[in-house]
């Protein structure tokens, strides 16, 4: 009974808190709907769009064209590394072939001295087999000057003044040509030289084609610095002047061998006679 009588009395109780829940529910209802959407998880967009997308079948094949070519630039940003890497490779084996190939290309620094000592050595061959052949040369003009003399010694043979003088022109043409190697040389090969006694007079002047304006050799003769024999050649041609203690011409012979003695009257004999006396004179006054 008293269980009865205390259900009756919180019967009204309970009626009246239900009642305010469901007022409260109804009064939160929206808010408690907002809060569930914000926390409920969301569905990717991309998901829902593919979801969407599906239900097409155009457009789903479309769509996987699209994505195959966002793949392609990947696959080919592989691809072109895998190849600036194999050319990079080969890049980097060429340049070590190449220095490879510079090193054995670099000269040793014996083979730098090696080739130095050679060219010293051609060198030093070269001047001395020029100085041979000058040598040789003067012997040569020496030794023909003397041939010439000799050949000639029996032109006249008359003993006369005439005679007499040309003797004594060839003995000292002959005197000056053995005493040559004991004189001074001063001058240069090519061009002209000149030798002078102990006593320091010019007893000889040598010009080469070079320097002659006839292109040939001029060889002058002095005693006490006065012309008294030219010798004038080239190959085999060969002419000789004889000249007085007056500096008159006295005798030539040309280059057939013909001798021409005391032809006054000719100009042409005249004419050379004049022409080697001042060439001879030019060279004392240099």
């Amino acid at each position: 009974m008293l269980r009865d009588l205390e259900k009756l009395r919180l019967a009204p109780v309970n009626a009246e808190k239900e009642w305010e829940k469901s007022q409260w529910e109804l009064t939160n209802s929206a808010e408690l709907e907002r809060d569930q959407r914000r926390y409920a998880p969301q569905e990717p967009e991309d998901r829902m769009e593919r979801t969407h997308v599906a239900e097409d079948p155009q457009i789903e094949k479309a769509v996987r064209e699209e994505e195959a070519q966002l793949r392609k630039p990947a696959k080919n940003a592989g691809k072109n590394y895998e190849k600036q890497s194999v050319n990079a490779a080969s890049t980097k084996r060429k340049k070590q072939q190449r220095s490879g190939w510079n090193q054995e290309r670099q000269i040793s620094p014996w083979t730098v001295s090696l080739i130095v000592v050679a060219l010293a050595a051609c060198i030093i061959i070269g001047v001395y087999m020029k100085l041979i052949h000058d040598e040789n040369r003067k012997a040569q003009n020496t030794e023909n000057v003397m041939e010439v003399l000799e050949a000639n010694d029996n032109s006249t043979a008359q003993i006369d003044e005439f005679s007499t003088s040309i003797q004594t022109i060839k003995e000292q043409a002959n005197t000056i040509v053995s005493e040559l190697p004991d004189c001074k040389e001063v001058g240069k090969e090519g061009d002209r030289l000149r030798y002078y006694d102990s006593n320091g007079k010019l007893v000889k002047a040598l010009i080469y084609p070079e320097t002659s304006e006839d292109g040939v050799y001029e060889e002058y003769y002095y005693w006490d610095e006065r012309l008294f024999f030219a010798y004038v050649w080239t190959g085999n041609k060969k002419e000789l002047y004889y000249y007085d203690k007056r500096g008159k011409l006295i005798r030539w012979i040309d280059t057939d061998g013909t001798v021409h003695d005391k032809e006054n009257d000719s100009t042409e004999y005249t004419k050379r006679g004049e022409k080697y006396w001042k060439n001879a004179l030019e060279q004392l006054d240099e």
